[in-house]
């Protein structure tokens, strides 16, 4: 996500968040994600985890969830996990747009995982006043 960002966010959110970005991506020059004004900030999976984030947190704001809901978010993150044991264990290192859409999943299924929720009845917490 951080790659679409420096293109459009001010420079203020970007010097907040290159932090954050700093301790989550190696940025290597060969996996970064090259977009239309030139090569992201992130590698293309963070940039598909951050962004595949995003959009599940916004999926889920709105949405109340079972507590047995956490299984289809522990499924997404399956592919980004083979994909980095082949990475790791094997000569094969993977596309662009695999690393891209493994880390859309993995983002949105980690948000699913960490979405609050009430165990007891199914609700999202909310603010006690």
């Amino acid at each position: 996500m951080g790659s679409l960002l420096w293109a459009v966010a001010p420079g203020w959110i970007m010097s907040w968040l290159e932090p954050v970005f700093d301790l989550t991506c190696h940025r290597l020059p060969d996996r970064l994600l090259m977009l239309p004004w030139g090569a992201s900030g992130l590698c293309s999976r963070c940039t598909g985890f951050w962004l595949g984030g995003a959009i599940g947190a916004a999926l889920l704001a709105g949405r109340c969830r079972s507590p047995r809901s956490f299984l289809p978010g522990a499924l997404l993150l399956v592919p980004v996990l083979v994909d980095v044991a082949l990475i790791q264990l094997t000569p094969y290192q993977g596309a662009t747009l695999v690393r891209l859409v493994t880390g859309l999943l993995a983002g949105g299924g980690f948000a699913n995982l960490l979405y609050p929720r009430d165990l007891s009845s199914g609700a999202p917490r909310t603010k006690r006043g």
